[in-house]
């Protein structure tokens, strides 16, 4: 498990998120695992984001708060044909994101593995 105010043995300017916390990328036994890093040189944040639950959405959001008022998420999914969605959205506590009016994501990718 790693301690996200740790980052001394990153190798890029980001960190990683882990569930479970134990799991092993390599070894596939994470359900979930969200990775981010700035790039530098374009200033652009990239995002990894995977997911062991491929018939269901999955997402990352963005929150000053536990109580999620005023997120910002990212929620996507791949189709078994391979069509990828990914949407800018916003929510407010625990209830259903709305489509943010401004869809700003670039270099869309997804795949099922």
């Amino acid at each position: 498990s790693r301690d996200l105010n740790d980052a001394a043995d990153l190798t890029y300017c980001g960190n990683e998120f882990r569930y479970p916390t134990s799991c092993k990328l390599e070894e596939k036994t994470c359900e979930y695992y969200a990775r981010w890093e700035y790039d530098e040189n374009t200033d652009v944040m990239n995002f990894t984001i995977k997911s062991s639950n491929p018939n269901r959405w999955t997402g990352i959001g963005f929150s000053n708060t536990p109580q999620m008022s005023l997120t910002d998420a990212i929620i996507g999914w791949v189709e078994a044909n391979g069509r990828t969605f990914l949407m800018d959205m916003w929510t407010t506590h625990y209830l259903a994101p709305t489509l943010d009016p401004s869809q700003n994501i670039d270099n869309i990718e997804g795949v099922l593995e």
